[in-house]
C-alpha cells in the first residue's frame, strides 16, 4: 500500500517494525524516499520564492539588442555558436539578467576555478535550455575552456578528464546557448580583445550593464 501511495510514511514505518522482516533495508529505503521529497518541496517552495522576490522588488529588463541578435543566431542551424559574456559591476543583476534569457537554465558558479564545476554532470537537454556560467574571476578560464563553450554539432565535450578516465563525463553541447558573467575586476579582461578566440567576434559576444565610459 505504501508503494502505491496509500500508507503515509509514518504509518508504514510504524508496520516495518511491527512485522520484524527486513526492517533495516526497507528502512534506508523509506529515507530515500522522504529525502528525495523534501528535497523536490524546497526546490518548488524555493523558486517560488525566488519568483516572487523577481516581480515584486526588480523591474522587467529591457531588450538588449546586441543579446537579441546573438540568441537570434540560434534560429539557424550551424556548425557551431557564440557565447555571450555579461560585463558589469558588483549587484548590476548580471546573473539575473542571463537567467531571464531562458526557461531552464543550468546554473554553474564558476569563481576562481579553472574547470568546469561537478555541477555540470546534472546537465541535461531534456532539462536544460541554457548553461549560465556565474562570476567568472579570470578569462584564462575561458581560453582553457574554448572547447566546451562552443559545442560542435559533432562532438562531445569531455569534462573532469583525469589520467586514468575513472572520472571523465561527456556532454553533447551544441546549439545550447552558454552565458558567462564576469565584474570588470575579473582578470584578463583585455584576453575579450586581445586573444586569438576570446578577440573574435564571431566566438563571443560581449554585453555590458552598467560599464563605464
Amino acid at each position: 500500500m505504501w508503494q502505491q501511495y496509500k500508507l503515509a510514511h509514518d504509518s508504514y514505518e510504524t508496520y516495518l517494525h511491527l512485522c520484524r522482516d527486513c526492517v533495516v533495508s526497507r528502512k534506508r529505503n523509506l529515507d530515500a524516499v522522504r529525502q528525495r521529497e523534501e528535497e523536490v518541496e524546497e526546490d518548488k517552495e524555493r523558486e517560488a520564492t525566488a519568483a516572487r522576490v523577481r516581480t515584486n522588488t526588480f523591474e522587467p529588463f529591457p531588450a538588449v539588442a546586441e543579446v537579441v541578435a546573438w540568441l537570434r543566431r540560434f534560429d539557424d542551424e550551424v556548425d557551431r555558436y557564440p557565447f555571450l559574456v555579461v560585463l558589469g559591476p558588483s549587484r548590476s543583476r548580471k546573473t539575473e539578467f542571463a537567467k531571464s534569457l531562458f526557461k531552464a537554465p543550468l546554473e554553474l558558479k564558476i569563481g576562481t576555478l579553472e574547470h568546469f564545476p561537478d555541477g555540470m554532470r546534472a546537465f541535461s537537454r531534456k532539462k536544460h535550455d541554457a548553461v549560465i556560467l556565474d562570476d567568472c574571476r579570470d578569462c584564462q578560464f575561458l581560453v582553457r575552456q574554448q572547447e566546451k563553450l562552443q559545442g560542435k554539432s559533432d562532438v562531445k565535450a569531455e569534462f573532469a578528464s583525469t589520467p586514468g578516465g575513472q572520472c571523465s563525463y561527456s556532454k553533447w553541447l551544441h546549439r545550447i546557448p552558454i552565458v558567462v558573467t564576469a565584474n570588470f575586476s575579473t582578470k584578463n579582461l583585455n584576453l575579450l580583445e586581445d586573444d586569438d578566440f576570446l578577440g573574435n567576434p564571431d566566438n563571443r559576444t560581449v554585453t555590458r550593464r552598467g560599464a563605464p565610459e
